[in-house]
């Protein structure tokens, strides 16, 4: 038993290495006194996101696990796309399509999320279109990785080896 979650872990492990991204949050890359409240500015932005993705979770009783997933996803598309980063509406976006892949794919018996209802939780600011072609976008940057492997699952992992070890 214990051997297969050690297995589990080495497995995680080295899946870890195609879900590699650069921390566009670090500061190395914000140097000058303006870009220091434009990197507050994206911390604040992200921070809202991840909150908005725990509401739409739990409204919809979807278990919260999605978001870390949803959001591992999302950082790993806007650290290569500068793009991404410096437009708010493009950074929101990609946040939400994010939180709509993950639980088309991880909840599917669950999943009343439709391109629609993120459109209209939206405020209709993007089309379904729009979430389409960025769900596209991001796929294909992701390389078609999509399920990482998250600190919860590392940890519940690393839980079972020690009571295993007991």
């Amino acid at each position: 038993m214990m051997e297969d979650y050690l297995d589990t872990f080495q497995s995680m492990r080295r899946q870890e290495q195609n879900y590699r991204s650069i921390d566009y949050l670090g500061g190395e890359h914000f140097q000058k006194d303006h870009d220091s409240l434009l990197l507050l500015n994206i911390k604040n932005r992200r921070s809202k996101l991840v909150d908005w993705c725990y509401q739409v979770t739990d409204y919809f009783q979807l278990n919260r696990d999605l978001v870390e997933t949803a959001i591992t996803n999302f950082d790993r598309f806007v650290s290569s796309r500068s793009d991404v980063v410096l437009d708010q509406q493009k950074f929101q976006l990609a946040a939400m399509t994010s939180l709509y892949t993950v639980i088309k794919i991880h909840a599917p018996k669950k999943n009343m999320m439709k391109l629609k209802n993120i459109s209209v939780m939206s405020k209709n600011r993007y089309s379904e279109k729009q979430i389409a072609d960025m769900e596209q976008d991001m796929i294909q940057a992701a390389g078609w990785y999509l399920n990482p492997p998250t600190s919860l699952l590392f940890v519940r992992c690393l839980l079972c080896i020690l009571v295993s070890a007991s």
